[in-house]
């Protein structure tokens, strides 16, 4: 979970809670798009983020994806059919029992909750559902022609893997709470022991400040109480301190680098 900091460190009002009134959720358009009515009733309970007050840029709390908000009504739409990003044409809208939670774009993230079963399916869209499981082989083979594979795809949210909705939860939050995820950060670099490799023989100044930033941001959390006795207003002054710094000395290592480089050619 993640960009928003705003969002992520408890900034009144970036969470809209229910009742739903100004907006509320369109219930005409839920039921003439085919949701089911025990869809329909979630929808007027989950809580929402509040994107008037982080800004629509910063809707994306995890990569390439955003969390429904279903006053919209491009997202009760949008929630009904999946692979939006895709060239497939049309494609076969989600069973009407399934709400998605997590809306994903291309190279995101699915998260979708089965009310029937009461359980989570969830997946990345690039490569799709794992296969070789349990619910992939239920389902049958992939067929062989365009149109069959094309079908495959269009239904490959039902070859997920099924969790208990309240333990898939439960992960997410002790993620964050233990500090497996790190809530304020771009949303690719949310794992504090990753370092992405891809841009590091180019721009070494950007590994460091990336390292940096997820090393300061673990000690500050720790240190401002996280998470059972978090003092928000502490840890907003310390880390809009230490985050200046930070790129301070980013910038200055990218011009020496930058230098560096203009003198080799040079030479």
């Amino acid at each position: 979970m993640n960009s928003s900091s705003q969002w992520a460190t408890g900034q009144k009002g970036c969470v809209r809670y229910s009742p739903h009134t100004d907006p509320p959720v369109n219930e005409e358009l839920a039921v003439q798009l085919g949701y089911a009515p025990a869809c329909i009733a979630l929808m007027q309970r989950l809580p929402y983020v509040n994107w008037k007050e982080n800004g629509d840029d910063r809707r994306q709390i995890v990569a390439r994806s955003h969390f429904a908000d279903y006053t919209r009504d491009d997202d009760l739409k949008e929630g009904r059919r999946g692979l939006t990003y895709t060239w497939i044409d049309g494609g076969l809208d989600y069973d009407p029992w399934l709400l998605t939670i997590l809306i994903s774009g291309r190279e995101g993230t699915h998260v979708m909750l089965d009310t029937a079963l009461g359980t989570i399916r969830a997946y990345n869209s690039e490569p799709g559902p794992p296969q070789y499981t349990v619910e992939w082989r239920r389902h049958g083979e992939v067929g062989t022609t365009e149109e069959e594979q094309n079908r495959t795809l269009c239904t490959e949210y039902r070859r997920a893997p099924l969790v208990p909705a309240a333990h898939y939860f439960s992960e997410v939050l002790f993620a964050y709470r233990s500090l497996l995820r790190l809530p304020i950060i771009d949303p690719d670099r949310s794992d504090p022991k990753e370092e992405r490799q891809y841009y590091s023989s180019y721009f070494s100044w950007m590994v460091t400040e990336h390292r940096e930033e997820k090393e300061t941001l673990l000690n500050l959390y720790r240190a401002c109480g996280w998470p059972d006795q978090w003092r928000r207003a502490e840890f907003v002054e310390k880390w809009t301190v230490a985050k200046k710094e930070i790129r301070a000395r980013a910038r200055q290592a990218q011009e020496q680098e930058e230098d560096d480089k203009f003198n080799q050619q040079l030479s």
